[in-house]
């Protein structure tokens, strides 16, 4: 099902992979319906609730972004501001709350300086 936070999201990696070639973007599927026994497999294989929906490591800075994408209304769970909060508490990762593609290139040309001396 596309959903208005699928739109943004999709707008924002194809934004960046036709902008940042050197940097790694990938999206993390938390979300949908599993049976219990899908959702015990993947918890095994690390599966993490409340984990954001995408992943930026910038080149140069090596700096790891962690976005989770919502709609001007949407709201982040209990376990994504877990996980917001885990991420705060580490000196080198940056947590994001993305509601739009403006807000996304914001974000990450924020240290566009830095990648410009690649």
């Amino acid at each position: 099902m596309i959903t208005e936070e699928h739109n943004i999201q999709s707008q924002c990696v194809s934004w960046y992979k036709l902008n940042y070639t050197s940097g790694i973007i990938f999206s993390v599927p938390n979300a949908g319906k599993r049976t219990l026994a899908a959702l015990n497999w993947l918890k095994q294989e690390g599966m993490c609730i409340g984990a954001p929906d995408l992943i930026v490591i910038q080149p140069v800075t090596m700096k790891v972004l962690f976005i989770e994408f919502k709609t001007d209304k949407g709201k982040q769970s209990p376990a994504q501001k877990e996980f917001q909060k885990k991420c705060d508490n580490l000196d080198t990762n940056l947590y994001y709350v993305c509601r739009s593609l403006d807000e996304f290139i914001d974000i990450i040309e924020s240290g566009k300086s830095e990648i410009d001396k690649l």
